[in-house]
């Protein structure tokens, strides 16, 4: 039975659940006032065929009139048009208790003690529809009009002295307008009844969202946080195999007895070990496991730097606006980060676009007083400086907007790496802002960036003089700790080539023995970072009870938690990430010692 109801009132929606219970209540009584009527009219045809009178006729007729102004009222319910049905089904019962008065042979005072009763329980009915206690005040006015006329027609038959007639009608009156005050006092309870369901469930239905926003954000977080851990210990085992690939490549390269097809080939074993290197950079980034040296920089002044290359990068086909905002904005992020954003976008914006069309870069300062919400369950306060990069090229549906941070997922059919919107994604949430993507198909796409204003001085980049071809070196005493023994092989013979008197130990224990045995005057300790027995970090605040003027350098493919990007900013620490060159090697021993 439940399914046919529901069959039946499937134009109502369960999300105004209100008036779908009121339809179902409305159905209900139309089947129960048809099956009254059957029965009725079975009744009826068997007075008739007792031969009882003429009054048979009439009522029979009544009750098929009935019937079909029924049947309309459950077509129109069924199909939707609930205010009408109702209204409808309202008058139907009313006119045929005026009619029923009307040709009813008993005495009229009779039937209008019984008119009393029947309009009372009629008032009720408008309280189904409840829209307006104005329909119940109409009811009862059309009511109380009706009443006076059966009094004034039937004034005749009526068997009570003239001076009664008042009373009477003031009696009747008076039960008609307390039923409509009845039914008024009761819409009230019931609409506020109604208001307060309604807001209970609203509320449940919020909480019920944020759960769900608050579960995939942790989701989300959870996911990130164990790709960063397996892209951290993959990072630091590849970053250790790749510097021994460059680092001995660029060795054999410096011999002089090798002719140019093998100069070749080791250039080409190079570059893929430094493409390799960029991929594993992407994935610390993405991860926002990298390591980085945030400086306060001018982002404005940081984009208009870029432009010419950026106009190369996106091509003469392809307009490139640029947008600053009014009042500078400075924020707090690695440079070198800083372009790895801006490139990326605009590769992806110049991949949608394709061979003509618009690309927009804008920034804009954002002062928020209250909490302003920036999509998916998260809201920002405070100043913050929005980066918005704009093309006019193919736009995004909702499934590939959901995936596009995610690594390796690509549009572009094997010709991308599904890293450079991922890294993007890990360097701003890295910098403790935030990115969101608008776009729609055919519609181009929007990416907003959300920076954390911060106040200060931009740091002044250093003169850059041009690269001098000849590779630093010194005579001081290195102690280099590497637990891997090709690193450190290598890393030996490039400092002894480069003049230094080099120390080498393979853990941490062994560099501690050679410290404290007094015979060498160690001027810099070079150290990996993540080290099976203790970090570098630990080590070198060992060897400094020891040797307190020792200096450190710091070498690692991920540092992982040893050391923090904030103790790398605050205590002036010198770190060289792996994989890394003989030039880059030298200079920042270099640097370190001096």
């Amino acid at each position: 039975m439940g399914k046919l109801f529901d069959r039946a009132l499937s134009a109502y929606s369960y999300a105004d659940i209100d008036r779908r219970l009121k339809a179902r209540f409305f159905l209900v009584l139309c089947i129960v006032i048809l099956a009254a009527i059957l029965v009725l009219t079975f009744l009826a045809g068997i007075i008739q065929h007792l031969n009882v009178g003429y009054l048979v006729n009439s009522v029979i007729v009544t009750l098929l009139l009935s019937t079909a102004c029924l049947l309309v009222v459950l077509r129109l319910l069924v199909r939707g048009y609930f205010l009408l049905a109702a209204h409808l089904l309202i008058v139907i019962i009313m006119t045929a208790v005026w009619i029923v008065m009307v040709v009813d042979p008993g005495e009229p005072v009779a039937r209008l003690d019984s008119f009393v009763y029947i309009i009372s329980l009629l008032g009720l009915l408008p309280l189904v529809i409840h829209r307006r206690k104005s329909v119940i005040a109409l009811y009862g006015l059309i009511n109380l009009v009706f009443l006076f006329g059966f009094v004034y027609f039937f004034r005749p038959q009526l068997a009570i002295p003239d001076y009664a007639v008042m009373d009477f009608l003031t009696d009747n009156a008076l039960a008609v307008i307390v039923s409509c005050f009845v039914a008024a006092s009761v819409f009230a309870i019931n609409n506020a009844a109604i208001k307060r369901a309604k807001a209970e469930v609203e509320e449940r239905k919020r909480a019920e969202e944020e759960r769900r926003k608050l579960e995939a954000r942790l989701y989300q977080a959870e996911k990130m946080e164990a790709i960063g851990q397996l892209v951290g210990k993959l990072a630091h085992d590849f970053n250790n195999m790749l510097s021994v690939v460059i680092g001995n490549t660029e060795l054999i390269r410096m011999q002089q007895d090798i002719d140019e097809n093998g100069r070749e080939q080791l250039q080409t074993i190079q570059y893929v070990a430094t493409r390799s290197s960029d991929l594993i950079r992407q994935l610390l980034a993405f991860a926002r496991k990298q390591t980085v040296i945030p400086k306060i920089i001018d982002i404005n002044q940081a984009i208009s730097d870029m432009l010419p290359m950026l106009h190369q990068l996106v091509g003469a086909n392809i307009s490139l606006k640029w947008l600053p905002g009014e009042t500078p904005g400075h924020i707090l992020i690695d440079p070198s980060q800083m372009d790895q954003v801006l490139t990326n976008l605009l590769v992806n914006a110049r991949d949608a676009v394709g061979d003509t069309g618009t690309i927009t870069i804008e920034t804009r300062r954002l002062l928020l007083d209250q909490r302003y919400d920036i999509g998916q369950g998260e809201s920002l306060s405070g100043a913050y400086l929005l980066l918005a990069v704009s093309d006019t090229g193919c736009g995004m549906d909702k499934e590939t907007q959901s995936q596009v941070f995610e690594p390796f997922f690509s549009t572009k059919k094997g010709q991308g790496t599904g890293l450079g919107l991922a890294t993007v994604y890990g360097i701003v949430r890295q910098h403790s802002g935030f990115i969101r993507v608008y776009s729609e198909p055919g519609q181009g796409t929007t990416f907003k960036i959300y920076f954390p204003e911060v106040e200060g001085q931009t740091v002044e980049e250093g003169v850059k003089h041009p690269a001098s071809s000849l590779i630093p070196g010194g005579t001081e005493t290195v102690l280099m700790v590497e637990d891997d023994p090709a690193i450190l092989k290598f890393g030996v013979t490039v400092l002894e080539q480069l003049g230094y008197n080099v120390l080498a130990a393979d853990s941490p224990e062994k560099a501690l023995a050679l410290a404290r045995s007094g015979g060498h005057a160690i001027d810099l300790l070079l150290t990996d970072v993540v080290m099976p027995e203790m970090s570098g970090h630990e080590l070198a605040g060992c060897i400094r009870e020891t040797i307190p003027t020792v200096r450190c350098l710091y070498i690692s493919g991920y540092t992982a938690n040893a050391i923090s990007n904030g103790d790398l900013i605050e205590n002036h620490i010198c770190f060289l990430a792996k994989p890394f060159s003989i030039r880059e090697l030298a200079e920042k021993v270099r640097e370190a010692l001096s």
